[in-house]
């Protein structure tokens, strides 16, 4: 998992091992794959929990997406095999009200893209938002100072990442990733004509 501070109190996942960088936008995990610093080499699948910051800095949708698209670039130039997951940028009580337009629609346009890059996107926002409470946030699951998740909140994600790598969804990962292997086979060397 690479992840700016959001996750940081989340706690252990088995067999998931955490990148966590407080204050990081998307584009130093790009920098760093691309450098080897952080390396993806034999993952099997990688989580992406990052992009809060570059809301936060007032970096448009476009210019969001756009850097996720690099990552997802650096992160299979590295490793073709990997599994790749996107995390939803949650919203923050903290700055809600001037970055929830932003955030929403970079949450419902990462989806489109997950789709046409063949990455998973976990809706993990939804756990987080509710028409009940103020601005639409669940604000007891944020720590006092509206930006980090409390315990409370840390469990939610934490169960939303643990069920996307049980070894359930691993399997129909690995399924799935050897039918497009073969499916990309057959195409390229014609052999299903």
């Amino acid at each position: 998992m690479i992840s700016d501070s959001m996750t940081r109190y989340v706690g252990p996942i088995p067999g998931v091992q955490r990148v966590v960088q407080p204050g990081a936008v998307i584009e130093d995990f790009t920098d760093q794959i691309w450098s080897g610093e952080t390396s993806v080499k034999g993952m099997d699948a990688i989580l992406i929990h990052v992009g809060t910051n570059n809301v936060a800095n007032g970096n448009c949708p476009q210019h969001v997406l756009t850097e996720f698209g690099n990552l997802i670039r650096a992160i299979r130039s590295r490793n073709q095999l990997t599994h790749i997951v996107v995390s939803s940028i949650l919203p923050r009580v903290c700055d809600h009200r001037t970055t929830h337009t932003t955030v929403k629609e970079v949450n419902k346009l990462m989806g489109q893209v997950a789709r046409e890059r063949k990455v998973v996107f976990l809706r993990t926002f939804l756990s987080f938002c509710s028409g009940k409470e103020r601005y639409g946030i669940k604000e007891y699951l944020y720590a006092a100072d509206g930006l980090h998740l409390n315990p409370r909140g840390c469990k939610v994600l934490r169960e939303a990442f643990r069920v996307q790598f049980s070894d359930n969804n691993i399997k129909q990962r690995e399924v799935a990733m050897l039918q497009d292997i073969s499916l990309r086979l057959t195409r390229e060397h014609n052999f299903g004509d």
